[in-house]
């Protein structure tokens, strides 16, 4: 039976204008944001820019082809049919053209899981579901690194971390399916999925620790 934690993970915050000055321009990269001291905080990104789309128009999307939802979608992976949630770290965010959304970057405090980890053991296969699933959201990367201690900032359903050095690469196959290696030593890891989206473009992080048995 699927156990879907439908439960928003991230709660966006609005930058003040001091707080635009200091970070306009910072969501450019897929890293997250400088290193803040642990504790809990009540939102783990603040939105940095936004640009208004133009007039709306009932063409949005073209109704062709798939277009880019209007926010980054919830994201999920499953393990042996049993699906879990992926916490939203920073994005860039385009909805579609004449929907009359704004277009919005966020930078968050770290990478965003959600507080629980998910244990699975090595060599098991996650494959990528939901909304990170559809058209015209493409998989472009996964990430692994052996999980901090402690996340750097806890807050209501969700933690963020900061981990060290550089991450190690996972192959995704077929799109949608990142296999852990068979050798992988007993621990907690920090998974990070990099997706981008198209029509406009868009991109966004997600990540989950797991518990490698």
């Amino acid at each position: 039976m699927l156990q879907t934690h439908s439960t928003r993970l991230t709660r966006i915050a609005i930058a003040t204008a001091a707080g635009l000055a200091l970070l306009l321009g910072a969501c450019s990269s897929d890293e997250p944001a400088s290193p803040t001291p642990t504790g809990t905080v009540v939102d783990p990104t603040i939105i940095v820019s936004s640009e208004t789309s133009p007039t709306p128009n009932p063409a949005a999307g073209g109704g062709i082809s798939p277009a880019t939802p209007d926010e980054p979608p919830a994201g999920t992976f499953e393990v042996d049919g049993v699906e879990h949630a992926l916490g939203l770290g920073s994005y860039c965010w385009s909805p579609p053209t004449g929907s009359g959304l704004p277009a919005v970057c966020a930078d968050a405090i770290g990478y965003i899981t959600p507080p629980e980890e998910v244990t699975v053991p090595a060599g098991t296969t996650l494959e990528i579901t939901g909304g990170l699933a559809m058209a015209p959201i493409e998989v472009t990367s996964v990430m692994f690194w052996p999980a901090p201690a402690e996340p750097v900032a806890t807050g209501e359903g969700f933690a963020a971390w900061h981990p060290g050095g550089e991450g190690q690469p996972l192959a995704v196959t077929d799109g949608l399916s990142v296999a852990l290696p068979a050798d992988l030593e007993p621990g907690r890891y920090l998974v990070a999925v990099s997706i981008t989206s198209i029509d406009p473009s868009s991109s966004a992080m997600y990540s989950v620790i797991l518990a490698v048995e």
